[in-house]
C-alpha cells in the first residue's frame, strides 16, 4: 500500500519547494518571473513571454506552475500533479476561463487566500492528511468538560490566537450537548 502522498520524502520536498517559490509571489516578484521564465525556457514553451506578461496581472496555468517549480531543472510530475489538484482543491488556484484550448493561462490565483495561508503557516496542512493534522495541532487540542443539569458533558476544543490574543474555542456539537 502506498503512503500518503505528504508522507513520501519527494512529494514532501516538493511541497516545501512549493511553498518557498510562492513566498516569492509577494516577497520578491523579480525572482517569481525570473524562475518562471527559467522554466518556461527550459520547457521549450511557445509563447512564453505572454504568459509571463499574463501571469503578471494574476493569471496562472498549470504549465507556468510547473516551470516556477523547475526553475529550469528537471522534476517529477506526480508530486507536481498532487500538489496542483490540492491547490486548486482549496481555491487557491481558480479556472478563470472555462475551457479555452491553447490558452496560455487558464486559471488565476486567489492572492488573498494564498498570503493569508503562507502568513498563517497553514499552507502545509493542504496537503497533509487529516492525522497529521491533528498531530501538528496537538499542543492546541484540549479536552473539556462541563456540567449541564448536574450532568457531565466531554469533548474537545483548541486554544486560538485569534481575534483576542489568547481563547479558548469550543462547538457545542464536540461536547453534544442537547
Amino acid at each position: 500500500m502506498r503512503p500518503h502522498p505528504y508522507l513520501d520524502p519527494p512529494t514532501a520536498a516538493m511541497i516545501r519547494l512549493t511553498e518557498q517559490r510562492l513566498r516569492l509571489m509577494f516577497n520578491e516578484p523579480s525572482e517569481y518571473h525570473a524562475l518562471s521564465a527559467k522554466g518556461l525556457s527550459f520547457h521549450h514553451r511557445p509563447n512564453s513571454s505572454e504568459t509571463l506578461k499574463l501571469s503578471e496581472s494574476g493569471y496562472f496555468s498549470l504549465e507556468l506552475f510547473e516551470a516556477l517549480i523547475c526553475g529550469g531543472e528537471s522534476y517529477k510530475t506526480g508530486p507536481l500533479n498532487f500538489i496542483w489538484q490540492r491547490l486548486v482543491a482549496a481555491r487557491i488556484v481558480l479556472p478563470a476561463f472555462g475551457h479555452m484550448p491553447g490558452a496560455f493561462v487558464d486559471h488565476a490565483v486567489d492572492t488573498s487566500t494564498l498570503l493569508e495561508h503562507l502568513r498563517g503557516d497553514t499552507l502545509q496542512n493542504l496537503f497533509a492528511p487529516p492525522a497529521a493534522l491533528a498531530d501538528r495541532y496537538s499542543d492546541a487540542l484540549l479536552a473539556i468538560e462541563v456540567l449541564k443539569d448536574g450532568e457531565p458533558y466531554r469533548g474537545n476544543g483548541f486554544i486560538a490566537h485569534a481575534p483576542s490574543p489568547m481563547s479558548l474555542r469550543v462547538a457545542s456539537s464536540s461536547l453534544a450537548i442537547a
